[in-house]
């Protein structure tokens, strides 16, 4: 059941990307640089199901407790009645609102992955020359580098609620935004900037007429 389970992660995650491939990208990437393209959805479906089996694992970031000491604690007869029962924790809420937080900064950064390629494909659409294609799109590189700062300011806005005692401290969820962000710029970055650029500069120099030999 386990297998199972990161299975179903792996197929989600490559299942998700294979549709953005489709309805976002497909439209800007040429035929020939869709074989790569596929295979780096895999690749990141990879990176992501790894990430989402440490997030449905959260034993493995704890500490294991120490199995050499036992402490054994025996009250008093006389004070048996006496002992206060100990408070009851909820690790369960813990946890649930770790979840809830992390998903919440993947569905930012989501959004401005989103965002990112509807960039591209807006400038794809456009009828221009390649070359001008291409300064607009290092025109927007601050926004292809969005998902960084994003993510540095849900982090410090985490660590900043956490300090004032508005939500329980948890350094995994508050990390977590920063970790996203650092995601979302490589993808948009290496997965679909790069060879939209290449492209672009590969169509410019080929519209640049020869010079004649002298």
């Amino acid at each position: 059941m386990t297998l199972l389970k990161y299975l179903c992660f792996f197929a989600g995650v490559w299942f998700v990307f294979r549709a953005l491939d489709r309805a976002v990208v497909g439209p800007v990437i040429s035929a020939t640089n869709r074989t790569l393209m596929h295979a780096k959805s895999g690749v990141m479906a990879l990176v992501f199901s790894g990430v989402l089996f440490v997030l449905s694992e959260p034993f493995l970031l704890r500490g294991s407790p120490p199995a050499d000491l036992v402490q054994v604690s025996i009250p008093a007869l006389s004070l048996v009645g006496q002992v206060a029962a100990p408070a009851a924790t909820s690790p369960a809420n813990v946890d649930l609102s770790t979840i809830v937080t992390i998903v919440f900064f993947g569905a930012i950064q989501v959004m401005v992955y989103w965002i990112c390629l509807l960039k591209m494909r807006e400038i794809e659409r456009q009828n221009i020359p390649s070359l001008l294609k291409l300064r607009l799109m290092e025109n927007e590189e601050n926004l292809f580098d969005a998902g960084l700062y994003v993510g540095i300011a849900g982090t410090a806005t985490a660590l900043v609620l956490q300090v004032i005692g508005i939500i329980q401290p948890n350094l995994l969820a508050a990390y977590s935004s920063n970790l996203f962000g650092i995601t979302c710029v490589a993808m948009v970055k290496i997965r679909n900037v790069r060879p939209y650029k290449k492209k672009l500069i590969l169509e410019s120099g080929n519209a640049v007429p020869a010079k004649p030999a002298a």
